[in-house]
């Protein structure tokens, strides 16, 4: 049974191939952008399923771009992240490809972006997304 620190490590590893994404698995205050951030999404992580006999977890990962390169070019590098279209730089589409993580978890879901505004990372302004993902672990 993996557990939430496992996972997070494998949400960070699963995007690896992304070039120029920089990955987090937890937020150390010195993030560098483009940012990839993952974080437990309460309330209902951790809850079992009786259906199935597995844990839910759930998760968000927080995409932040630089907006000091300009509002257009953050737009198209968000937008890169967040398209299914986009090949090797989509991120729903790159932790899809291993559903199991690497065999961290059983499956998992990546639904779409729920959020598309301006944010801050570290001080420094930032155009950014949210990322919800669903995985399921045996109990």
């Amino acid at each position: 049974m993996a557990n939430v620190g496992t996972i997070r490590n494998s949400l960070q590893a699963a995007v690896s191939g992304i070039t120029g994404l920089n990955r987090y698995d937890v937020a150390t205050g010195k993030e560098r952008l483009p940012a990839y951030i993952v974080f437990p999404r309460p309330p209902a992580s951790g809850t079992v399923v009786a259906s199935t006999c597995k844990e839910r977890w759930e998760f968000t990962i927080e995409i932040h771009v630089s907006l000091a390169q300009g509002l257009q070019r953050a737009q198209d590098q968000l937008d890169g992240f967040i398209s299914t279209a986009s090949g090797g730089t989509s991120i729903a589409t790159t932790i899809e490809a291993d559903v199991t993580l690497s065999s961290a978890v059983d499956t998992l879901t990546v639904d779409a972006f729920e959020l598309y505004s301006f944010g801050e990372l570290n001080a420094k302004s930032t155009l950014m997304t949210i990322i919800p993902v669903v995985v399921w672990v045996d109990k």
